[in-house]
Parts: C-alpha cells; structure tokens; sequence
C-alpha cells in the first residue's frame, strides 16, 4: 500500500518543483529586463544650454530668493529616470555677503563643514550623491550618477576638500530626497542640490 501511495505522489512533488523552479527563473528575467531597461532610460546632462537657461528658475525655486545680478554659472547637471533623479548648480557670486543676507532672512542658515559629499554632523536628511569631486567609490560604475563630475579643474579645487560652509536645508524627508543651500563663503560659491528618491 504504501508503495502505491508513494508512486502517485511521486510526479506531482517532481512536477511542483520543477513550476517553481520555472517561475523563479521567470522572475529573475524580468528583473534583469527591468535593471537594463530602467539604466538605459536614464537621462543625464551636464552643462547644456537647456540647463544653463534653466538655473535661475532652478535657484529660485529652492532658495526662495531673486536669482543673484552678476553671478556665474559654474556647473549644473541632471540626472533622472525611475526611483531616482536630481539637480546640482554651482554658482559663483560676487557679493556673497548680500546672498548670505537674503538666505538668512527666510530661514538662518547653520555653520558647518564639509568635504564633498561629507558634511559634518550627518544630517537627518539623506541626499542623492552625485560624484561631483570624482571621490566617491561606493556609487556603481554603472549608475548614471557616477558619470557626473565638475568639469573645471579650478572650480574642483574651489569646491572639493575640506570647507567650511553655511547650510541650509529645505526638506528633511529620507523618502523624498532633499534640497540644499550650500554656502561656501571664502571661495564665493554656492550650490544648490535637490533631489527625490523613492
């Protein structure tokens, strides 16, 4: 009797395993589909004339202040697509003392120091690195976000390394992503990074 039992349960638990093993590979194509596809569909641009048009709206919409008469415009970039995306600007201002000013009047900006993408006293908020200073190993040589770096050998040096800066911060959502004022006073820097990730 239990030789017969045996026997009719045999390639049903054969067949079972074999359907799960189908769907798990089934499933593993799909997410590799899904990856290549999702990297492919990622958008980046780094200094274009679109973007560069764009800044001043882009500054004022996260600073909440008039975009600074005689200012320059060092870096900008995007990067988007999916569960993430973000801009970076880098602006260089002359009278950085008046920007400081107008920043202070709608929230008051935190001393503090930074080496890119390091600032001191780890925030709450969590940021969408990009590798602007081209010193960020933990970023996977396939995302988009490791091929963005500044361009300019002098704003590098004006920008990475050790600084003490003046911070802000518009958001502090780890779901959302985030928005930065970054102040660099002695080399009359700003930047300006806001960013969503799901």
């Amino acid at each position: 009797m239990t030789e017969e039992k045996k026997k009719k349960t045999g390639p049903y638990g054969f067949g079972c395993l074999i359907t799960i093993i189908v769907v798990i590979g089934l499933l593993a194509t799909v997410a590799t589909i899904v990856i290549v596809v999702y990297n492919g569909y990622s958008k980046v641009d780094v200094n274009s004339k679109e973007l560069k048009n764009y800044a001043p709206k882009f500054f004022v919409e996260v600073a909440k202040i008039t975009y600074p008469e005689n200012s320059e415009i060092k870096h900008i970039s995007f990067w988007g697509a999916g569960r993430d995306g973000g801009h970076d600007l880098i602006i260089i201002v002359k009278n950085i003392k008046l920007v400081v000013s107008d920043l202070d009047v709608i929230s008051k900006l935190e001393s503090s120091e930074m080496e890119y993408p390091v600032i001191k006293e780890s925030t709450e908020y969590r940021r969408a690195y990009v590798d602007l200073c081209s010193n960020i190993n933990f970023l996977p040589k396939t995302s988009k976000r490791a091929k963005i770096h500044i361009e300019d050998e002098k704003l590098k040096e004006s920008f990475c390394g050790p600084k003490k800066i003046l911070l802000k911060s518009n958001k502090k959502d780890d779901v959302s992503g985030a928005e930065l004022i970054v102040v660099i006073p002695d080399e009359n820097l700003i930047w300006i990074h806001k960013s969503y990730v799901f």
